[in-house]
């Protein structure tokens, strides 16, 4: 990918919930380009200053070079969050891999785990480790754990480190956004955290459905939300799997609501709502307001809680998170859910074990018809990257930046780090870059469709491989879907639509949590999936919503709004 001056398309991304890079980049939203925050960003507003003054954190004894290997060696800590796609090969594992052994053979690092952990246990083990100050060197954490350690005098201020460390090459990679992202990590002006920046439209909704039931049940691909909400009504009554029982799902849901697998969002979309978690977007006056309260959302639950009763939806969603939720498209249970670009490789399974089965990404149509448009956020970050206070050496953790960005994305990428499809996930930084799977789909599509491969990147060649094996009878390897991300009838010929008829709507809120949304955020986001739950479960009424609404501003959310609106009076528009 070149990295210098590109137009993003008017809203870049949020989260995502399954992130590639080996071909896909690691897994929360225009004509022209996007305007640059203003220099200085203050801390977000009524934030505690930190307990010191801010000042250059580089080692004095570092070297000069920000590549330059310490020798003798010096000892570094993280922890690691563990995924449960990852497979390790010739012996390697979280404490043994290909990136913690280059970190010391290049940099003289040696990187160990103070403990490692599942998904399910990442808040509450990190949320203990914070509160107990039994912190490693370095450590990912989400943006309310950032201010929580910001407040309490725990990170190394990074602004020098990152001035005298950071390779241009980095610099040029982390700000190719117009610097939304870096800004984010920055308190009254001065960078506290590393953002893990992603591809900025991995975390687009989009529409996932079994192509080979609609042929069998002889519908349409959908044109509107209506068409959508019929096929799902056929997926759950008219015996789609062909086994003579009524035993299929319509539309899977979890338990968090929002979720990058089966989440509602798609839904609410359709029906030009955007609720979610820290959602904020422009209203008739352009101030800022909670997407989770506005009245598009009532109408959009009343038409779940119409599916729900139908026996569409999931009867058992409030107790299934999204691998949970996955188990039944796998099973062949389910063809039709609300997604981002990288389900594909949660269904792989089920292809291989049913090579009948196929699947398409669609657009999500409106109620009104047309596209829908969908949310992106004004930062494409998971997280951040942030160094302790006690670390002795928190320049190492800007060389280890610069060294994963060089050999899966400088100008000579590394091929046997690009080729290998698990080593990246264990980096201890690991930043995509901002258009890194557009550009890959883009390039690949061309690609095929002149003949002409010889321009593409290493990781899109491998894409290429992918797409050549498929083609030959290999649905194994993650072929499928690879191919089912950056091929035809891929999440990203889907969002290529959104992107052309510039079909998005912008969260427009991406400074550090509040000082009310500290102290109630979790309160009014528990108030808020357990009131959209019983809704759509028809254990409250639609009409409910309304009183949801008051007590959601009552209990610090009007708060939150006025210190949000603060925070945007003070951001280039």
């Amino acid at each position: 990918m070149q990295l210098g001056k590109f137009k993003i398309p008017v809203l870049l991304a949020t989260v995502t919930a399954m992130l590639l890079l080996s071909a896909c980049g690691d897994s929360n939203n225009s004509k022209g380009e996007t305007a640059a925050p203003s220099a200085g960003a203050s801390t977000a507003p009524g934030s505690a200053s930190a307990s010191t003054e801010p000042s250059s954190s580089a080692s004095a004894e570092a070297p000069a070079d920000p590549m330059a290997k310490y020798d003798p060696a010096i000892e570094l800590s993280t922890v690691v969050i563990s995924d449960p796609t990852m497979k390790f090969e010739n012996g390697d594992s979280v404490d043994n891999n290909k990136y913690y052994r280059t970190y010391e053979k290049e940099l003289g690092i040696k990187l160990t785990n103070l403990w490692v952990a599942d998904q399910s246990q990442r808040d509450q083990k990190m949320n203990l480790a914070i509160s107990s100050n039994d912190l490693p060197d370095i450590l990912h954490v989400d943006a309310k754990q950032l201010q929580l350690l910001y407040r309490s005098g725990k990170l190394v201020d990074l602004t020098d480190v990152y001035e005298q460390y950071a390779t241009p090459f980095t610099k040029q990679f982390l700000t190719v956004d117009g610097g939304f992202n870096l800004e984010s990590g920055k308190f009254n002006g001065r960078l506290f955290a590393i953002p893990e920046t992603q591809s900025y439209l991995d975390g687009a909704f989009v529409l996932w459905i079994r192509t080979d039931w609609l042929t069998k049940l002889g519908l349409p691909e959908p044109k509107t939300m209506d068409d959508v909400l019929n096929i799902a009504i056929a997926f759950a009554n008219d015996d789609p799997d062909g086994n003579g029982k009524k035993d299929t799902i319509g539309l899977p849901l979890t338990k968090d609501v929002f979720a990058g697998y089966a989440g509602t969002e798609g839904l609410f979309y359709g029906y030009g709502a955007y609720p979610g978690v820290d959602v904020w977007v422009q209203d008739d006056n352009g101030d800022l307001v909670s997407g989770n309260i506005q009245p598009q959302v009532k109408t959009a639950l009343a038409k779940f809680q119409e599916l729900f009763k139908a026996g569409v939806i999931d009867p058992e969603f409030g107790v299934k998170d999204v691998w949970k939720a996955a188990e039944s498209a796998v099973a062949g249970k389910n063809g039709l859910f609300f997604g981002t670009m990288a389900n594909s490789f949660q269904l792989q399974p089920g292809k291989e074990r049913d090579p009948e089965m196929e699947w398409k990404a669609f657009p999500i149509p409106s109620a009104d018809g047309g596209l829908a448009k969908v949310l992106r956020s004004r930062v494409t970050n998971t997280g951040y990257y942030v160094v302790n206070k006690s670390a002795k050496n928190p320049e190492a953790a800007m060389k280890m930046l610069n060294l994963f960005i060089d050999k899966q994305f400088g100008p000579t990428p590394d091929k046997e780090f690009v080729d290998d499809g698990v080593a990246w996930k264990l980096a201890a930084l690991r930043p995509m870059p901002a258009a890194k799977n557009y550009d890959n789909f883009k390039a690949v599509r061309d690609a095929l469709s002149s003949g002409d491969a010889s321009k593409l990147t290493a990781e899109q060649q491998n894409i290429m491989k992918n797409v050549e094996q498929l083609k030959a009878g290999n649905v194994g390897d993650n072929n499928w879907a690879m191919v089912k991300v950056f091929g035809e009838g891929g999440s990203y010929a889907a969002i290529d639509q959104y992107v052309l008829g510039d079909s998005f709507r912008f969260n427009e809120f991406y400074g550090s949590p509040t000082e009310t949304m500290l102290a109630k955020g979790s309160v009014l986001s528990k108030l808020t999936t357990e009131t959209f739950t019983k809704i759509i479960m028809g254990k409250s009424a639609v009409e409910d919503f309304d009183d949801y609404v008051k007590k959601w501003k009552a209990m610090g959310g009007d708060a939150i709004t006025q210190e949000i609106n603060e925070w945007y009076s003070t951001k280039s528009k």
